[in-house]
Protein backbone atom coordinates (compact mmCIF):
# COMPACT_ATOMS: atom_id res chain seq x y z
CA UNK A 1 0.00 0.00 0.00
CA UNK A 2 2.82 2.47 0.61
CA UNK A 3 3.81 2.78 -3.07
CA UNK A 4 0.39 3.83 -4.09
CA UNK A 5 -0.41 7.70 -3.60
CA UNK A 6 -3.58 9.21 -4.14
CA UNK A 7 -4.75 12.89 -4.09
CA UNK A 8 -7.79 12.97 -0.94
CA UNK A 9 -8.27 16.70 0.66
CA UNK A 10 -5.42 18.12 -1.05
CA UNK A 11 -2.58 15.91 0.45
CA UNK A 12 -0.89 12.93 -0.51
CA UNK A 13 -2.44 9.80 1.20
CA UNK A 14 -0.78 6.06 0.80
CA UNK A 15 -4.03 3.75 0.01
CA UNK A 16 -3.65 2.11 3.22
CA UNK A 17 -4.85 5.90 4.11
CA UNK A 18 -7.57 6.25 1.73
CA UNK A 19 -8.49 2.87 2.80
CA UNK A 20 -8.99 4.49 6.31
CA UNK A 21 -10.50 7.75 5.45
CA UNK A 22 -13.35 6.03 3.10
CA UNK A 23 -14.47 3.33 5.01
CA UNK A 24 -14.11 5.41 8.34
CA UNK A 25 -11.94 3.13 10.23
CA UNK A 26 -11.53 4.78 13.34
CA UNK A 27 -8.92 3.56 15.67
CA UNK A 28 -8.16 -0.25 16.39
CA UNK A 29 -11.40 -2.29 15.59
CA UNK A 30 -13.03 -4.70 13.94
CA UNK A 31 -13.27 -5.19 10.40
CA UNK A 32 -16.49 -6.68 7.85
CA UNK A 33 -14.46 -8.26 4.88
CA UNK A 34 -17.79 -8.44 2.23
CA UNK A 35 -17.16 -10.63 -1.03
CA UNK A 36 -13.50 -11.72 -0.38
CA UNK A 37 -11.97 -14.50 -1.75
CA UNK A 38 -8.41 -16.75 -1.52
CA UNK A 39 -5.96 -15.40 -3.76
CA UNK A 40 -4.46 -17.75 -6.50
CA UNK A 41 -0.68 -16.57 -5.46
CA UNK A 42 -0.27 -15.45 -2.43
CA UNK A 43 1.23 -12.04 -1.56
CA UNK A 44 2.32 -12.57 1.79
CA UNK A 45 3.62 -15.16 4.74
CA UNK A 46 0.27 -14.67 6.85
CA UNK A 47 -1.63 -17.75 8.29
CA UNK A 48 -5.01 -16.01 6.24
CA UNK A 49 -5.18 -14.35 2.94
CA UNK A 50 -7.98 -12.51 1.85
CA UNK A 51 -8.47 -10.47 -1.54
CA UNK A 52 -11.71 -7.75 -2.02
CA UNK A 53 -12.17 -5.97 -5.04
CA UNK A 54 -14.04 -2.93 -3.64
CA UNK A 55 -12.99 -0.74 -0.63
CA UNK A 56 -16.66 -1.07 0.48
CA UNK A 57 -16.67 -4.28 0.75
CA UNK A 58 -14.59 -3.60 3.97
CA UNK A 59 -16.71 -1.88 6.90
CA UNK A 60 -16.33 -1.26 10.34
CA UNK A 61 -17.86 -3.83 12.55
CA UNK A 62 -20.01 -1.75 14.97
CA UNK A 63 -19.98 -4.75 17.83
CA UNK A 64 -18.08 -4.18 20.00
CA UNK A 65 -15.63 -6.88 21.12
CA UNK A 66 -12.67 -7.82 22.87
CA UNK A 67 -9.35 -7.11 21.02
CA UNK A 68 -7.32 -10.19 20.10
CA UNK A 69 -4.36 -11.14 22.05
CA UNK A 70 -1.25 -10.23 19.88
CA UNK A 71 2.42 -11.54 19.66
CA UNK A 72 5.36 -9.34 20.65
CA UNK A 73 8.87 -10.24 20.56
CA UNK A 74 11.70 -8.03 21.68
CA UNK A 75 15.29 -8.67 18.89
CA UNK A 76 18.54 -8.26 20.56
CA UNK A 77 21.64 -8.05 18.23
CA UNK A 78 24.99 -8.24 18.79
CA UNK A 79 27.48 -7.12 15.55
CA UNK A 80 31.28 -7.47 14.81
CA UNK A 81 32.51 -4.99 12.03
CA UNK A 82 34.51 -7.34 9.55
CA UNK A 83 37.39 -5.60 8.99
CA UNK A 84 37.72 -6.53 5.61
CA UNK A 85 34.22 -5.45 4.42
CA UNK A 86 33.96 -2.74 6.88
CA UNK A 87 30.29 -4.31 7.38
CA UNK A 88 28.78 -5.22 10.73
CA UNK A 89 27.88 -8.82 10.92
CA UNK A 90 25.79 -10.04 13.84
CA UNK A 91 27.65 -12.75 16.17
CA UNK A 92 24.46 -13.41 18.31
CA UNK A 93 21.11 -13.36 18.24
CA UNK A 94 18.81 -12.53 21.69
CA UNK A 95 14.89 -12.73 21.92
CA UNK A 96 11.86 -12.94 24.43
CA UNK A 97 8.28 -13.42 23.34
CA UNK A 98 5.55 -12.46 24.37
CA UNK A 99 2.13 -14.68 22.76
CA UNK A 100 -0.43 -12.95 24.76
CA UNK A 101 -0.05 -9.56 24.86
CA UNK A 102 -3.38 -7.64 25.40
CA UNK A 103 -2.98 -3.92 24.46
CA UNK A 104 -6.43 -3.37 26.41
CA UNK A 105 -5.30 -4.58 30.06
CA UNK A 106 -1.85 -4.28 31.99
CA UNK A 107 1.13 -5.96 31.51
CA UNK A 108 1.44 -9.73 31.95
CA UNK A 109 3.17 -10.80 35.23
CA UNK A 110 5.08 -13.50 32.83
CA UNK A 111 6.96 -10.91 30.53
CA UNK A 112 7.70 -13.51 28.10
CA UNK A 113 6.41 -17.18 26.89
CA UNK A 114 9.49 -17.89 25.60
CA UNK A 115 13.17 -16.96 24.98
CA UNK A 116 15.53 -17.67 22.19
CA UNK A 117 19.04 -17.46 22.12
CA UNK A 118 21.92 -18.13 19.29
CA UNK A 119 25.56 -17.29 19.04
CA UNK A 120 28.10 -17.51 15.90
CA UNK A 121 31.45 -16.96 15.35
CA UNK A 122 33.12 -15.17 12.66
CA UNK A 123 35.12 -16.19 9.69
CA UNK A 124 38.38 -17.40 10.01
CA UNK A 125 37.89 -17.44 14.30
CA UNK A 126 37.50 -19.88 16.79
CA UNK A 127 35.78 -20.15 19.27
CA UNK A 128 38.22 -19.89 22.93
CA UNK A 129 39.23 -23.50 24.38
CA UNK A 130 37.08 -23.34 27.50
CA UNK A 131 33.45 -22.37 25.63
CA UNK A 132 31.58 -25.89 25.48
CA UNK A 133 32.41 -25.94 29.36
CA UNK A 134 31.24 -22.20 29.78
CA UNK A 135 28.20 -23.08 27.91
CA UNK A 136 27.34 -25.64 30.09
CA UNK A 137 27.48 -23.64 33.36
CA UNK A 138 24.84 -21.16 31.33
CA UNK A 139 21.08 -21.67 32.45
CA UNK A 140 19.62 -20.31 29.24
CA UNK A 141 19.70 -22.60 26.24
CA UNK A 142 21.93 -20.89 23.65
CA UNK A 143 21.66 -22.33 19.84
CA UNK A 144 25.45 -22.70 18.71
CA UNK A 145 26.13 -22.18 14.93
CA UNK A 146 28.85 -22.69 12.96
CA UNK A 147 28.12 -19.48 10.70
CA UNK A 148 26.44 -16.28 10.56
CA UNK A 149 23.93 -17.84 7.54
CA UNK A 150 22.96 -20.95 9.47
CA UNK A 151 22.13 -18.55 12.60
CA UNK A 152 20.12 -16.51 10.74
CA UNK A 153 18.04 -19.08 8.59
CA UNK A 154 17.52 -20.59 12.55
CA UNK A 155 16.42 -17.39 13.51
CA UNK A 156 13.80 -16.49 10.43
CA UNK A 157 12.32 -19.87 10.50
CA UNK A 158 11.59 -19.52 14.02
CA UNK A 159 10.51 -15.98 13.70
CA UNK A 160 7.81 -17.23 11.24
CA UNK A 161 6.50 -19.94 13.17
CA UNK A 162 6.15 -17.54 15.86
CA UNK A 163 4.73 -14.84 13.68
CA UNK A 164 4.53 -11.60 15.63
CA UNK A 165 2.28 -8.62 15.40
CA UNK A 166 5.06 -6.07 17.20
CA UNK A 167 8.83 -6.65 16.79
CA UNK A 168 10.61 -4.24 19.62
CA UNK A 169 14.09 -3.69 20.55
CA UNK A 170 16.21 -1.14 21.77
CA UNK A 171 17.45 0.54 19.06
CA UNK A 172 15.24 -1.51 16.47
CA UNK A 173 15.48 0.74 13.40
CA UNK A 174 19.45 -0.11 13.75
CA UNK A 175 18.66 -4.29 14.53
CA UNK A 176 16.32 -4.16 12.12
CA UNK A 177 17.78 -2.22 9.27
CA UNK A 178 21.55 -4.97 9.87
CA UNK A 179 19.15 -8.07 10.45
CA UNK A 180 17.58 -7.33 6.96
CA UNK A 181 21.23 -6.84 5.05
CA UNK A 182 22.58 -9.03 6.84
CA UNK A 183 20.11 -11.69 5.41
CA UNK A 184 20.20 -10.46 1.98
CA UNK A 185 24.28 -10.38 2.05
CA UNK A 186 24.76 -13.93 3.34
CA UNK A 187 21.37 -14.87 0.81
CA UNK A 188 19.57 -16.26 3.59
CA UNK A 189 16.21 -17.70 1.78
CA UNK A 190 12.88 -15.36 1.89
CA UNK A 191 14.28 -12.88 3.68
CA UNK A 192 11.04 -10.97 3.71
CA UNK A 193 9.48 -13.74 6.20
CA UNK A 194 10.92 -11.10 9.35
CA UNK A 195 6.99 -9.05 8.08
CA UNK A 196 4.27 -10.27 6.98
CA UNK A 197 4.64 -9.20 3.11
CA UNK A 198 6.17 -11.29 0.54
CA UNK A 199 9.29 -8.95 -0.86
CA UNK A 200 12.03 -9.16 -3.91
CA UNK A 201 13.93 -5.95 -2.28
CA UNK A 202 14.56 -4.09 0.56
CA UNK A 203 12.71 -1.49 1.50
CA UNK A 204 14.52 2.00 0.76
CA UNK A 205 14.26 3.17 4.27
CA UNK A 206 14.29 2.05 7.90
CA UNK A 207 13.86 5.05 10.32
CA UNK A 208 10.61 5.58 12.08
CA UNK A 209 8.57 7.07 9.27
CA UNK A 210 9.21 4.13 7.15
CA UNK A 211 8.62 1.66 9.99
CA UNK A 212 5.99 3.13 12.10
CA UNK A 213 4.55 5.86 9.82
CA UNK A 214 3.87 3.92 6.52
CA UNK A 215 4.35 0.73 6.94
CA UNK A 216 7.59 0.01 5.05
CA UNK A 217 7.83 -3.34 6.41
CA UNK A 218 4.63 -4.23 7.61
Amino acid sequence: SSGINAEYGGTTQTAQELLILQSKLKGPSWILARNCSTPRLSNTWATYELVVEKMSDLLHWKEELPPPPMSCISISLKTMINPKTNANEIISIGALVQSKFHIDKASPKQHYTQHLSAITIPNNQVYPYDFDQTLKTIPTKIEVFKSERAMLGWFIARLQKIDPDIIVGYDSTFDVDVLLHRLVAVKVPHWSRISRFKRSTLPKSFGSAGLVGVGTLA
